[in-house]
């Protein structure tokens, strides 16, 4: 018969509704009776007993039933105010709440809320250029929020912990060691042309072959510097003739 209960093994009631859908239902550890729907026979019997497995293990959501959107203003101005956290923190995850989350899934009941939901959530904010930095803040405040719910039985799990947050990309900076600006300093006084000798007693080698050997690729450009200057010489001597000049 469409609308005969049935049990199924002391799993709860079951049957069949007159607009098609199956029902299932039981009375968790609490008392209050929780209903489940389904298009089969097999989809309502399923979410029966995921709800039994988890009243068992003490992890069935059983507090009532809010949206997203209220549930995090509840939690913010009760867990999270100034005399209970940092000032920035109330500060920074208010914003985020109100300007981001609230609007795009604070009308989702937070039973309802998904991994997908949220991952979805933080690809649309990228799209629109929102800094991954900024979007981790918003993540950090959603998972809090969200363990939160948890505990207060408003949920079995949390789904933040269940997606990923874009990277912020980081850039190491090396401080430059004494070493290097010993380094740099060589190079320039050596491109400067500075005799090597020099150079050797600043940066306190023990021989001028290792200097020379050092910055031996710097030799090349300071031999064609030689060069010139000394066709620089000689062709001066040409034009005085190599004579000194006599009163």
């Amino acid at each position: 018969m469409a609308n005969k209960k049935t049990r199924k093994n002391g799993e709860g009631t079951l049957f069949k509704r007159s607009d098609g859908r199956w029902q299932a239902s039981f009375v968790p550890e609490n008392g209050k009776r929780l209903y489940f729907y389904g298009k089969t026979q097999a989809e309502a019997l399923e979410k029966l007993r995921k709800a039994q497995q988890e009243d068992q293990k003490g992890l069935l959501a059983t507090g009532p039933k809010q949206k997203l959107g209220d549930y995090l203003v509840e939690w913010l101005e009760s867990t999270h105010k100034p005399a209970m956290v940092k000032p920035s923190t109330y500060i920074q995850y208010r914003t985020v709440i109100h300007r981001h989350l609230v609007p795009a899934l604070g009308h989702v009941f937070i039973r309802k809320l998904t991994p997908q939901h949220i991952q979805v959530f933080y690809a649309q904010k990228v799209k629109e250029g929102l800094k991954p930095r900024t979007i981790a803040l918003i993540h950090a405040a959603l998972h809090s929020a969200l363990e939160n719910a948890v505990k207060w039985n408003l949920i079995s799990r949390n789904v933040a912990s269940l997606v990923s947050v874009p990277r912020a990309e980081t850039y190491e900076i090396h401080p430059l060691t004494s070493d290097d600006l010993r380094h740099s300093a060589a190079t320039i006084l050596l491109t400067m042309g500075v005799h090597p000798k020099v150079v050797q007693e600043l940066l306190g080698h023990s021989k001028i072959a290792m200097t020379m050997d050092t910055y031996s690729h710097l030799l090349p450009s300071m031999q064609k510097d030689a060069a010139n200057k000394m066709d620089t010489a000689f062709r001066f001597g040409d034009e005085t003739g190599g004579k000194d000049e006599v009163d």
